[in-house]
């Protein structure tokens, strides 16, 4: 039971800090429109 709790623990500390950085880095689509009818893409 040991083993699989150290196999688990180590799924959760790379998976916690990579779920973070995902959420905190990804890319948000970003359309602006300007005054005179074009769209300005900022991806």
């Amino acid at each position: 039971m040991g083993i699989i709790y150290l196999i688990f623990a180590t799924y959760l500390a790379v998976a916690i800090p990579g779920f973070v950085w995902y959420k905190k880095y990804r890319r948000k689509k970003v359309d602006l429109k300007m005054r005179n009818g074009e769209h300005f893409n900022l991806n």
